[in-house]
């Protein structure tokens, strides 16, 4: 699902005018992004549940969901940063 929105974000073709052109592509991209992380808690429900697990089977759960959550709040803190930072005219 993390490649599928990188894919659907470079092939889907920018929309909108000005400062919001292109805001089609970055919500296609959060949005698997989300099925993503919403598949890695799955995952580490499941995990969780079984009561005869061990705890290789346990981290082998638990690191989809570590791995997807860390990549999307790392984008969203990126996506945020460069709001602020054309807010406050930095870097142009």
């Amino acid at each position: 699902f993390v490649l599928y929105g990188v894919m659907e974000y470079l092939n889907t073709e920018a929309t909108g005018s000005g400062f919001t052109r292109g805001s089609n592509r970055i919500s296609a991209f959060f949005q698997w992004q989300l099925y993503a992380l919403g598949v890695a808690a799955g995952g580490f429900i499941v995990s969780r549940r079984l009561s005869d697990a061990s705890k290789m089977v346990r981290l082998i759960g638990r690191l989809p969901l570590m791995i997807s959550g860390a990549f999307f709040l790392g984008v969203v803190a990126l996506f945020l940063v460069m709001l602020a930072m054309a807010k406050l005219g930095i870097g142009a």
